[in-house]
């Protein structure tokens, strides 16, 4: 899915850390995270057409097609992360939940001009919307729990750790409020539709990367880090009036975040 930057949370992290005598042992460091979306699917523009028998004054029914397409613009969005880890004693090996949250809100809006052509004749029946009308809000929450695993070189007076997460519970929500263009709109193809509507995601999949680099003093360390995230999801629109735009009943999304974190921690 498109995942739908994120505002950081604190980010508690028990993990094994590398004194100035180059020993390893249980510590607790505390995290700052900020995250910034690295990209998202679909494309921007996505192009439709939809065919209906009309009844034209004159003609009778007359097959028609109303044919335009819509963009997306980014209006809104956030990316958290906080979690607990502890560590081994031996090996340099760490192991912890981390749960990240993400809020994203778009608009879609008309690219070009949305026209109903009857068949028949080839001429323009009526103009559903001017282009950049505002069709769509679309607003996707989604919350993930990953299972970290990480590695600590036992590297005296320097910090250097990194990890993979893989991801063991999410849920996610994408909630569609339509405006009374694309009420009409959608309302002539497929009959009447109602102002708002959820989209189920059907699979979907992700997984981290992160890695922190710094400084030990004595029984104390001070690092900067990074985390990336990537998904991969898939949303039923079968019984939503997208699939009209789309002309499937299914949409694929990808979404990346990068998060930047500071931190301070001890051993003992």
């Amino acid at each position: 899915m498109k995942l739908q930057g994120m505002l950081g949370l604190m980010l508690l992290v028990f993990s094994p850390v590398a004194s100035a005598q180059g020993l390893l042992g249980y510590g607790a460091s505390v995290r700052y995270a900020v995250g910034y979306s690295g990209g998202a699917n679909p494309p921007d523009d996505v192009a439709f057409s939809l065919k209906k028998d009309v009844d034209l004054p004159g003609e009778g029914t007359v097959p028609t097609t109303t044919s335009g397409s819509v963009t997306e613009k980014l209006q809104s969005e956030t990316h958290s992360s906080m979690g607990v880890h502890a560590a081994l004693p031996f090996f340099g090996l760490g192991v912890g939940l981390t749960k990240s949250d993400s809020v994203r809100s778009a608009n879609f809006e008309t690219a070009s001009a949305v026209t109903t052509v009857a068949d028949t004749t080839g001429s323009v029946v009526s103009i559903g919307a001017t282009k950049g009308t505002l069709m769509t809000i679309t607003d996707v929450k989604s919350s993930i729990t990953f299972l970290d695993l990480s590695y600590t070189l036992p590297v005296p007076l320097v910090v250097l750790r990194a990890g993979l997460s893989l991801p063991v519970a999410g849920t996610s929500k994408i909630t569609n409020t339509y405006t009374a263009a694309a009420q009409t709109l959608f309302s002539a193809a497929i009959g009447p539709i109602g102002e708002t509507e959820e989209i189920k995601v059907s699979k979907a999949f992700v997984y981290g990367l992160f890695a922190d680099v710094g400084y030990a003093f004595g029984p104390f360390e001070v690092f900067v880090g990074l985390r990336h995230e990537r998904g991969e999801a898939t949303a039923d629109i079968a019984p939503s009036p997208l699939r009209l735009v789309y002309g499937k009943n299914s949409v694929d999304f990808t979404s990346e975040t990068t998060f930047y974190n500071v931190g301070a921690g001890f051993y003992f």
